[in-house]
């Protein structure tokens, strides 16, 4: 491995957290329980939803949705292609069809305009049974047209890259994966409205009692099987360091907004995401080698899946402005640990490139 002056992400973890971890280890209960009940209703309370179901992780949280919903075997999900396998992994997890749409040149999410013949808009069909936006870089995918649509078509969002508003979506996936703005190491939310949907969700994430491990082991043992799957709840030494993560959440964003705020003003942007500051670079493979010699690791989003021989069969069309994106794309550094004095270097380093970086 490169030994790199400037990581491309780290996780901001404290005592706080150390504490907190310990506390739990030392209380006589791991799974989940108490710890973990008080992290879902803090965390919902952030994003302003009624209830959130604390996961193994964003897409063990994503496929919960779809299962929670009923699709399956001959149903449609619209997903993009310019995003993580998961999103469209789900997906052909239960069963159903990806159907991928292209993204803006703008913010590269789901393009969702009726003038795109290879958006969203246009590949809405009568097995379209769910659409996942993805929320890419923290930029918020704005859905609210759809519920003008004439039908009900749910929208489980992947909001792996942002901690937001849960809004213009009935299901709201977050990450907690390492490399997020705010970590348990793993782990993840479903956050809704729905009462029906949230006490589904909490059935599947135990195993398809009715009953959680909590329950069971304070009290009278028995439970009924209600649904024939397989799932766990999260536990609580992850919980634990999720309420001290959740508390300094606020602090992390503003520090990753003063980031992307003099990336901006430096190459003359307007990016408004928090989790990835991307550039589109002409030479992309060059470029990312020079910043690796300069000691700066960069990361490459995202080898469109749609190309990928797992999801060929599913690739019915072009996706123009996908596969041009994802030839460019690269992100820089963006974390709360790094200080102006590095932030300067990537800036004055970046500037120094003598090839073509993207006014987009």
């Amino acid at each position: 491995m490169a030994n790199y002056k400037i990581q491309f992400c780290r996780p901001t973890t404290g005592q706080e957290e150390i504490d907190a971890v310990t506390k739990v280890l030392k209380s006589g209960w791991l799974a989940y329980g108490k710890v973990s009940e008080e992290f879902e209703k803090r965390f919902a309370r952030y994003v302003g939803a009624k209830y959130a179901v604390f996961t193994d992780g964003c897409t063990a949280s994503m496929e919960m949705a779809l299962r929670v919903l009923g699709i399956g075997k001959g149903d449609e999900v619209i997903v993009p292609s310019f995003t993580f396998t998961a999103t469209a992994s789900v997906v052909t997890t239960v069963g159903a069809t990806p159907v991928f749409a292209d993204i803006t040149e703008e913010d590269l999410t789901l393009d969702f305009s009726r003038q795109n013949a290879y958006g969203a808009h246009n590949r809405i069909a009568r097995k379209t049974k769910a659409i996942i936006p993805m929320d890419f870089a923290g930029k918020f995918a704005d859905f609210s047209w759809i519920k003008k649509y004439g039908r009900f078509i749910p929208i489980i969002r992947d909001s792996a890259h942002r901690v937001g508003k849960l809004k213009y979506s009935d299901i709201q996936c977050h990450s907690f994966y390492a490399t997020k703005n705010m970590t348990t190491g793993m782990g993840g939310m479903l956050v809704t409205n729905d009462k029906d949907i949230y006490n589904k969700a909490k059935i599947m994430v135990n195993d398809g009692l009715n009953r959680s491990v909590e329950e069971r082991y304070t009290g009278l043992p028995y439970y009924s099987v209600e649904m024939a799957i397989g799932g766990k709840d999260n536990i609580d030494i992850l919980a634990a360091i999720g309420i001290e993560q959740l508390k300094k959440l606020p602090k992390f964003e503003k520090r990753r907004g003063e980031i992307v705020k003099k990336y901006n003003e430096a190459f003359g942007l307007n990016r408004v995401g928090t989790h990835i500051y991307y550039l589109l670079v002409e030479e992309r493979d060059k470029f990312v080698e020079y910043m690796k010699e300069k000691g700066i690791q960069t990361s490459i989003f995202y080898f469109p899946l749609h190309k990928q021989p797992a999801y060929k069969k599913y690739a019915t069309r072009p996706l123009p402005v996908t596969e041009w994106a994802s030839e460019r794309c690269v992100a820089l550094p963006i974390y709360p640990l790094l200080s102006d004095k590095e932030i300067d270097y990537v800036i004055e380093t970046v500037k120094g490139w003598k090839g073509e970086i993207l006014n987009v």
